[in-house]
């Protein structure tokens, strides 16, 4: 959200250039963003993850006034509210805490299908942890790895 994605990393492999672990599935066609920086502050903050569509469903018009994931003409890419730009097939990108970068052609709109909070995804990680944890205490008492216990007549 406050800087772009330089077009240097555009060789990636496919797994990405990082993933961020989700602790639900994800459909195959969603592709995910961390959010780094503060210019969509306060509505996206520093680590929350905003999935999108993998590819563009819509023309790019029908996304005026909408919060996208966007990849410009020049190969950068932003998560900006998109505008009408000063001429036919520009847009303006608009931040909550930044400059309004205007006049740029779209070529990609990864329209947002989901929003998980930086606050969210570290408690379902840990709620996740802590199920996988109780479910292998429970094989193990059931597989005789636990210690048995003494009976009150000092009998194992």
């Amino acid at each position: 959200a406050g800087a772009e994605i330089s077009p240097e990393y555009e060789q990636v492999p496919p797994e990405g250039l990082s993933q961020v672990e989700l602790p639900f599935p994800v459909p195959p066609d969603i592709i995910g963003f961390e959010v780094k920086g503060i210019s969509m502050m306060p509505v996206y903050q520093d680590g929350d993850v905003i999935l999108v569509y993998r590819e563009q469903h819509r023309p790019p018009t029908s996304y005026l006034g909408e919060e996208a994931a966007v990849r410009t003409e020049d190969d950068r890419r932003f998560l900006k509210r998109i505008m009408r730009g000063p001429e036919v097939g520009t847009f303006n990108l608009e931040s909550w805490n930044a400059p309004t970068i205007e006049a740029v052609q779209i070529a990609w709109i990864g329209e947002i299908y989901l929003i998980v909070r930086s606050g969210s995804i570290r408690r379902m990680n840990e709620r996740d942890r802590a199920r996988r944890r109780r479910q292998e205490l429970a094989h193990r008492a059931m597989q005789g790895d636990e210690l048995p216990l003494k009976s009150a007549d000092g009998l194992q």
